[in-house]
């Protein structure tokens, strides 16, 4: 009899509903996980590559002046040129490499060609160096070209995005090397006390140009524009200043007189400049 009641105890459980509930509820089936998802990891992410063109509207450069020497008294002393003498850069051009280290915050190395030229013109009481002729002067018209490599590190911060602008600012510091080619002096006798007997252009002396290494600095402004996902159209401003440097040597004939060192030396330049350029995020 206790065998037929078990029996029938165990038919009851098995065909009520709610008794595969609570038995579920006491003993829940195991699970296990999946394998953990993997998430790719993007290489490169933030470094864009950069070209720009540059084009200097004005150039600032402090007055020139040149040595002369006299191998009677073994002295040196200063001329001035005209207020009318002027350095001017035209176009530069570069590329570079950079990382965004966050939306707000960027940096980069540029290396850049820079180029320019010089025109000046002085007036002297002493004779032309081809004439010799006692008591006339000497006006000179002196003309010379420049070109440079400039490598800076530059730092920006983009305050945001605005339907697809991101305005700028920036600012950088590195090394310029300025190289100046030969200057090239055209003298014209003038009449001082007496008369040229070849009035106008006498002769051209030229001067070796020098070169080295100089500090440079900027300051930058601009507006950014996503022409796509990974590339930016760049116009901008920047005022930069190359520092002064040698600018020329002495002509032969004073050289085999006994001057020595440079005979002029710029005072530096600095230009404002409108650049246009294009960046390309790597991803």
């Amino acid at each position: 009899m206790s065998v037929l009641r078990r029996f029938l105890a165990a038919l009851a459980i098995a065909t009520v509903p709610g008794a595969h509930a609570v038995a579920a509820d006491l003993m829940p089936a195991p699970y296990i996980g999946g394998a953990p998802e993997v998430v790719p990891v993007e290489i490169g992410s933030g470094w864009y590559i950069r070209g720009d063109v540059g084009y200097a509207v004005k150039t600032n450069s402090p007055d020139f002046s040149y040595r002369t020497y006299d191998s009677g008294t073994d002295t040196y002393s200063s001329v001035g040129y005209d207020p009318s003498s002027s350095i001017d850069a035209n176009f530069s051009y570069g590329a570079g490499i950079g990382y965004h280290f966050n939306q707000f915050f960027r940096m980069d190395a540029t290396i850049e060609r820079t180029n320019g030229k010089f025109g000046g013109t002085s007036s002297s009481t002493a004779p032309c160096s081809f004439t010799g002729e006692a008591g006339t002067g000497c006006d000179t018209q002196d003309s010379a070209s420049f070109a440079g490599w400039s490598a800076l590190v530059n730092a920006y911060v983009e305050p945001g995005t605005f339907m697809g602008f991101t305005p700028y600012v920036g600012a950088g510091a590195g090394m310029t090397r300025l190289n100046w080619g030969d200057l090239t002096s055209a003298q014209y006798c003038t009449d001082g006390g007496n008369t040229c007997a070849a009035p106008g252009y006498v002769g051209t002396v030229t001067h070796g140009g020098q070169g080295d290494w100089r500090f440079t600095w900027a300051v930058m402004a601009g507006l950014a524009y996503d022409l796509t996902p990974h590339l930016q159209l760049d116009l901008g401003y920047r005022y930069r200043h190359i520092a002064g440097g040698a600018m020329y040597g002495w002509d032969s004939s004073s050289a085999l007189a006994g001057a020595t060192g440079v005979q002029a030396s710029d005072k530096g330049l600095s230009t404002h400049e409108v650049r246009v350029g294009l960046r390309y995020s790597i991803w």
